[in-house]
């Protein structure tokens, strides 16, 4: 077994087959480094998991349900399998961070910023108020677009209207409804 590039002899081969201890030490000596490698390479340095990952990764080609018939095929079996291993570590690594990071800031920040409920309750008076004002027309195309999720040529069909118009009076509408917004503010 000294050519890494010959196929592996029949022998050798029925010898793995059979879980021949000494046919594995060879093939896992031979196959180690280049694990270690491909985890190596994978994962971002310090690499301290790469020595688990490479023998995860051989104990997964031992547990192969047809060996490969050469060393270039057993070199890259195994070089995929490392890095699938080194990847799903890192998924690990990076979902448990993930979400240590994105949900403890967010409960600090909607705990100080959530409005009083008298707050919410003049937001929303205040908001009945400004589309109280607006025409039957412009309720009627606000409420298709954002509330029914039609678009300006399905609204357009229903109201007899031309989507370009559809799109203008939208627009027209948003604007007076931002004018009036911030004319309540201040």
């Amino acid at each position: 077994m000294d050519n890494s590039n010959a196929p592996f002899p029949e022998v050798f081969v029925a010898r793995l087959r059979a879980h021949e201890a000494s046919a594995w030490d060879e093939a896992f000596g031979r196959l180690w480094p280049i694990a270690v490698f491909s985890a190596r390479r994978t994962l971002p340095a310090p690499a301290t998991d790469a020595d688990d990952v490479a023998s995860a990764a051989l104990a997964d080609f031992a547990r192969l349900a047809v060996l490969p018939g050469s060393w270039p095929e057993c070199a890259a079996m195994v070089t995929v399998i490392a890095r699938r291993r080194a990847l799903s570590v890192l998924r690990q690594r990076f979902t448990g961070k993930r979400h240590a990071l994105a949900i403890e800031p967010l409960g600090e920040h909607l705990a100080s910023t959530l409005p009083e409920p008298a707050e919410v309750v003049a937001t929303a008076l205040d908001s009945a108020l400004v589309l109280a004002e607006l025409s039957e027309l412009e309720r009627e195309l606000l409420e298709a677009h954002f509330v029914e999720g039609l678009n300006s040529q399905e609204i357009g069909a229903r109201l007899g209207l031309n989507p370009a118009t559809v799109r203008s009076h939208l627009s027209r509408t948003l604007q007076t409804l931002r004018r009036r917004w911030t004319m309540r503010d201040t």
